[in-house]
């Protein structure tokens, strides 16, 4: 960063003309390594401080599950002073997180516990790249993925998700999406 370092509410620059400089996990190509070494590695590269980190929760765990090597990475970026940007998919039918589903429900709610408790402000995308999954239900071509992801299970989700968040008071999250871009998706 510059002599302007700081962030709003929406872990936006304080400077108008500064852009928030981030790397994503995995994108390095270090086998073996630590998503921690594979960060200060990218770090290394740069020159400088990242101040953004995007990690990836693996399929069958939760945001901030502690144990896991993506809650080391985040919990180190926050220890640093950065900012976390966490991917997370509930589920990887889209229909399952729609809120009638009492197992899926209790895992979000967890992760709501789990991320009210590291208590600094992370941006939280849910079900990142949408454009790839989500299918029918449009006037597009793309079948998507996977069987149940439709545009209005992707909406349900998040109202359900969202709404649980605040019912349980987590206020420490900045939601965002991630799309893939065209990549051939119609």
């Amino acid at each position: 960063w510059n002599d302007c370092y700081g962030v709003n509410d929406l872990l936006l620059p304080d400077c108008s003309d500064q852009t928030l400089f981030g790397a994503a996990e995995g994108q390095a190509e270090n086998p073996g390594k630590s998503k921690i070494e594979e960060f200060r590695d990218a770090e290394a590269r740069y020159g400088r401080n990242i101040p953004l980190w995007r990690v990836y929760v693996q399929p069958g765990q939760l945001p901030f599950q502690p144990g896991t090597e993506t809650t080391g990475a985040a919990n180190a970026q926050i220890a640093d002073g950065g900012i976390v940007q966490m991917n997370w998919k509930p589920s990887p039918d889209g229909s399952k997180a729609t809120g009638d589903d009492p197992i899926v429900n209790k895992a979000i709610d967890q992760a709501a516990a789990n991320i009210k408790a590291a208590g600094s402000r992370i941006m939280l995308t849910l079900h990142h790249e949408p454009d790839d999954d989500i299918g029918g239900g449009t006037a597009c071509n793309h079948k998507g993925t996977v069987p149940g992801n439709t545009p209005a299970n992707y909406v349900g989700m998040w109202r359900n998700i969202h709404d649980r968040f605040a019912s349980l008071g987590v206020d420490n999250v900045v939601w965002v999406t991630g799309y893939m871009g065209f990549s051939g998706n119609e």
